[in-house]
């Protein structure tokens, strides 16, 4: 990576050689880290110059090299459109393109993070759908979402996309990873499912085991720019439910409180019943 950073490549190069990222930050609308495999592997970009490889660039390094005018995409929507840009450039002979043209189903028994790169870049370069779309797919995601304990699917949620209304959906409840809901997740459903008006310190129980899930403020269903960019999937494409935290538990659309148990989903019912907030223990003996 280092001869990228003296050229200041063209970023297509990165892509060539590692797939697309691990993750992306934004710095500016100019500016943008990327990163690959563990945190010392990060890598910034600027417009569509590979400028660095550093954990932080200040504004002053970044101003210090000339920007060609290309923003930095802030989201999986714009990233996918920037990588559908950028496709037709990568070279037939590069470890990307040779990886691409050998792509087959027997691909998803790989477990490595080059090859989830690769499954990303080749989900998010998608265009049209063709015949190999759906089979692909239907393999892709289940297998993907156990490999990532239900983690990032992003990129083949969007290319399920070209398939059908509510495919990838589909996909992953009949397969058990994301629970049943007749609605998807949203920060208002969120909200109004979870019981609110407590101090953060209180604690978490599930009622029908008992179970301490912790504090409120680290159970309480976490709000930001992940459960944002869901709610740009129309609603038979959305996640059914929510983390709440790591208790192992589930809040779905519909406002039902959920944890995965060793043959499946187990219900507990709305959430406002199934959970019961209290205070600290010792605030209770202080009360009496």
């Amino acid at each position: 990576m280092d001869d990228l950073v003296a050229r200041h490549a063209h970023e297509v190069e990165l892509y060539e050689r590692l797939g697309f990222p691990d993750w992306f930050t934004e710095l500016n609308i100019e500016a943008q880290c990327l990163t690959y495999g563990p945190p010392e592997c990060e890598v910034t970009v600027k417009g569509s110059r590979v400028l660095c490889r550093s954990h932080g660039l200040t504004m002053e390094e970044s101003g210090a090299f000339e920007w060609d005018g290309v923003h930095r995409p802030t989201n999986f929507r714009e990233y996918r459109a920037h990588v559908q840009s950028l496709a037709p450039m990568i070279s037939p002979r590069s470890p990307l393109g040779r990886a691409l043209r050998d792509f087959r189903p027997t691909d998803w028994r790989d477990r490595s993070g080059d090859w989830l790169r690769l499954v990303d870049w080749w989900a998010l370069s998608h265009v049209t759908r063709d015949k190999h779309l759906e089979p692909l797919l239907r393999s892709a995601l289940p297998q993907v979402s156990a490999l990532l304990h239900g983690g990032r699917l992003t990129p083949l949620r969007l290319a399920a996309e070209l398939v059908a209304p509510g495919f990838a959906r589909d996909t992953l409840v009949a397969a058990g990873h994301w629970p049943p809901s007749r609605l998807g997740v949203t920060t208002t459903r969120l909200e109004a499912a979870f019981p609110a008006g407590y101090p953060d310190r209180y604690r978490v129980y599930c009622r029908a085991t008992g179970e301490h899930l912790g504090p409120l403020y680290k159970v309480r269903p976490r709000l930001g720019r992940d459960l944002q960019e869901e709610e740009l999937f129309a609603e038979e494409d959305r996640r059914t439910s929510w983390r709440l935290g790591a208790t192992g538990y589930v809040l779905t659309g519909d406002g039902k409180l959920w944890r995965r148990e060793k043959h499946g989903w187990r219900c507990f019912g709305p959430a406002m019943d199934a959970l019961l907030v209290r205070p600290p223990k010792a605030e209770r003996r202080r009360l009496g």
